[in-house]
């Protein structure tokens, strides 16, 4: 009985098993897919790059120089100049060194990159100029670094310096008036006072000493100054300069200077030139175009009587006239030479021919003359002997190419030398014009003199 159960149990299982078996949907098996294998992607780091950036700089533009960059400085506003470097990239940056050539000894230097710097981090480096004398000068600032593409950059450092301790002259009517800048002061018998302004325009304080004067006429003029010994900048002081005029006849003329520690300009020194007339007077043109060579008493014993001769080539003030005869006579006199009262009896006629004419300005109350002066100066030489039978003796000089001859029976021997001067005087401030016309007559006469090769010693001590 326990036998056939079972085996009904598992058929009736069995029939139960295909029963399903038939009934159900037949399922498609997939094929397993092979998953493609995943590489692996590696990404390098940029490599290391230094980057410069600075004040004062600018990139040079010419790639055939040797510097990439340059710096302009200054003593004055731009006397020092920050480098910032960067590594722009994303490898450490090594600065291997930073080296400064300096011929001039001009810059100090400081710097911060001694350690590698990591991407995007910055190191700066300072130079600053202590120029304090007026120059140009140039020095090399060299970084050496691995930048592969830039191992070394050069930056050329350029120097630009004006003298730190610096004044200026100038001459004004007084403190508060000024005038244009000059370096002579003319003073005469009317205008006695001058004044002289100092001034630090330099960049640091200026060290003054006492006013100096100098020259031969130094005692003609005077001055006082509330200079201190020290002016600060921009500070001004005054040196006022007095003119004497009774100290010596006609022209004075000496300096003054400013002593300092600095460059004063326009000049270290100022002219000061005095006349002891109520006006002032200048000769702007003399032109010599023929002098006197040769002179008779040069080869033949002669005594020095001289006669003068006058012919004016147009009306001229007589004045002046008057005045060139009067400052003959003095010179003569002066010299101790004799003046003839006739050609017949002189050593030597002198005969000129002056041509002046005058221009006036009444609204500045200033004169011009315009003066040229042709003459002839005639030597005469006695004790020639002759051979008593000719009655003209030539003379011929093989060392100075002297040639004459004599033509009078009285053995007496001729040369006759042309000279021709031209002056332009002006003077201003006329304050009498008889005056001005003998002092201009002076002037003539010292200036025949010179071309006549004859001393002028009148008016000097």
């Amino acid at each position: 009985m326990h036998k056939a159960k079972n085996t009904l149990t598992k058929i009736t299982l069995s029939s139960i098993a295909l029963l399903f078996a038939g009934c159900s949907t037949l399922v498609p098996v997939k094929k397993a897919v092979k998953e493609p294998v995943k590489e692996e992607v590696v990404i390098e780091k940029k490599a290391q790059e230094l980057s410069i950036s600075m004040e004062t700089v600018a990139p040079l533009t010419n790639p055939k120089t040797e510097y990439q960059y340059t710096i302009n400085l200054n003593n004055t506003t731009e006397t020092e100049s920050i480098v910032e470097l960067k590594n722009t990239g994303e490898e450490p940056l090594t600065i291997a060194s930073i080296t400064l050539k300096d011929p001039s000894h001009l810059l100090k230097s400081s710097n911060n990159c001694t350690q590698p710097l990591q991407a995007d981090e910055t190191c700066t480096l300072n130079v600053k100029f202590t120029g304090q004398e007026k120059g140009h000068f140039t020095s090399t600032l060299q970084i050496f670094s691995d930048d592969a593409e830039h191992r070394t950059t050069n930056i050329l450092i350029n120097m630009n310096a004006k003298d730190k301790f610096h004044g200026s002259i100038q001459q004004i009517k007084s403190a508060k008036v000024k005038q244009e800048k000059t370096i002579k002061l003319k003073f005469n018998a009317l205008n006695r006072v001058q004044y002289i302004q100092v001034k630090n325009d330099g960049l640091a304080t200026l060290a003054l000493n006492a006013p100096k004067r100098s020259g031969a006429d130094a005692n003609s003029f005077k001055y006082t100054t509330d200079c201190p010994t020290s002016l600060k900048i921009g500070e001004k002081c005054e040196v006022t300069v007095t003119y004497d005029p009774t100290k010596k006849e006609g022209y004075s003329d000496a300096t003054i200077s400013i002593p300092s520690n600095g460059n004063i300009t326009p000049s270290r020194y100022i002219r000061l030139e005095g006349y002891s007339k109520p006006f002032s007077i200048n000769i702007n043109k003399f032109v010599v175009s023929k002098n006197v060579g040769d002179f008779m008493d040069d080869y033949f014993e002669s005594s020095k009587t001289y006669y003068f001769r006058t012919i004016y080539q147009e009306n001229t003030d007589r004045f002046f006239t008057d005045g060139v005869k009067s400052e003959i006579a003095q010179y003569f006199k002066a010299n101790n030479f004799k003046l003839a009262s006739s050609a017949a009896t002189a050593d030597r006629v002198i005969t000129i021919y002056p041509s002046v004419k005058t221009m006036k300005n009444e609204k500045s109350n200033d004169m011009k003359y315009q003066i040229v002066i042709n003459g002839y100066l005639t030597t005469k030489a006695h004790n020639i002997k002759t051979d008593g039978s000719s009655l003209a003796v030539d003379y011929k000089s093989k060392i100075s190419n002297t040639d004459f001859s004599a033509i009078t029976l009285n053995n007496t021997l001729f040369s006759k030398e042309k000279f021709q001067f031209g002056m332009n005087i002006q003077v201003d401030n006329v304050a009498d014009d008889k005056e001005v016309a003998v002092t201009v007559a002076d002037l003539v006469v010292s200036k025949l003199f010179n071309v006549l090769g004859l001393k002028d010693t009148k008016g000097t001590k």
